[in-house]
């Protein structure tokens, strides 16, 4: 079955708002509502994720995971 990347950032962004994180949840939906392509929006959301993860917000260890096993499978969609 084929990963659907952005239903899992839509859930990470939900996970991101109950933490209090509304900007970074925001960046996540609008980098998937904003793109004309695929490949433009898997860009943009590795982007955010990345951003998101390496900024270091306080979130839950599990949202943490979620963003950096979403970000790693990303990257291999892209790069593969």
């Amino acid at each position: 079955m084929a990963r659907d990347y952005y239903t899992e950032a839509s859930g990470i962004a939900r996970s991101l708002e109950k933490h209090g994180l509304i900007t970074e949840a925001q960046a996540l939906i609008d980098a998937i509502d904003a793109g004309s392509t695929a490949t433009e929006i898997l860009m943009a959301l590795r982007w955010h994720l990345q951003r998101i993860d390496e900024s270091n917000p306080a979130m839950g260890l599990e949202t943490r995971c979620r963003i950096r096993d979403l970000r790693a499978a990303i990257g291999g969609a892209l790069n593969g």
